[in-house]
């Protein structure tokens, strides 16, 4: 698709190598000659702590350029609301509640795979 990732995801392991990767200002070798083009904007390293194996990567281009993941309402935006009790239950009179039942589906799903990458290495 010629479109560059944004976010890099990472391990707690990998953190401090992406970092120095995207941004060469934390690079502390004496002799950089050159500056990365490609230079990240804080927040685009991502840690994700459920990740257990530090080799493992992955890189999600920028959402508002290529969208990859969608979330969708059955209803819309406003949930199903209806009352659960009935007129006479004892919860009106004695402690003047009313009780309601709120659903709100949402639905989550990959719609594209080409922004998304992930990278496992063995």
């Amino acid at each position: 698709m010629a479109i560059n990732p944004r976010f890099c995801l990472v391990p707690r392991e990998l953190t401090l190598t992406a970092m120095k990767i995207l941004y060469p200002s934390l690079e502390n070798a004496s002799n950089i000659y050159s500056e990365n083009m490609l230079q990240g904007q804080p927040g685009d390293v991502i840690t994700v702590p459920e990740w257990t194996d530090a080799n493992n990567w992955a890189a999600v281009c920028d959402p508002v350029i290529a969208p990859a993941i969608y979330v969708g309402d059955r209803f819309g935006l406003m949930p199903e609301i209806y009352i659960a009790g009935q007129e006479l239950s004892p919860a009106v009179f004695m402690n003047d509640e009313h009780r309601l039942k709120v659903r709100h589906f949402l639905a989550v799903w990959v719609n594209d795979f080409r922004p998304l990458h992930k990278s496992n290495v063995a």
